[in-house]
């Protein structure tokens, strides 16, 4: 996905709390098309990792649902790992978000 798409589904996102997470259905597709934007992706999740463990720095993360609803949360991420062969971000509070479902992760919230 280019910057300037991302930009564009961005625009109409909604924003939930954390704690409400987990109401959603998740894609089962991965959001992002290209291998360029699935690297980029692993690498700004990587990053929200690190800064979560070390700092406690939170970060916007943008997700789609099943129903290709925009939706972004605010939280601190302390693991992305997988689990029965999919791959998830761990947030403070225990929530979960699948990696395939995200199409964009931004610093300095």
């Amino acid at each position: 996905m280019e910057n300037n798409e991302k930009t564009k589904k961005k625009e109409g996102a909604f924003e939930i709390p954390k704690e409400s997470v987990d109401r959603y259905h998740f894609l089962r597709w991965d959001a992002i098309r290209s291998t360029k934007g699935r690297r980029e992706r692993l690498i700004k999740l990587e990053k929200a990792m690190k800064l979560g463990n070390t700092t406690h720095d939170k970060v916007k993360i943008y997700f789609k649902t099943v129903d290709e609803q925009v939706l972004s949360i605010e939280g601190t991420v302390w693991a992305v790992g997988t689990s029965g062969g999919d791959s998830y971000v761990s947030l403070k509070g225990g929530k979960t978000i699948p990696v395939k479902s995200i199409i964009d992760v931004e610093f300095e919230v």
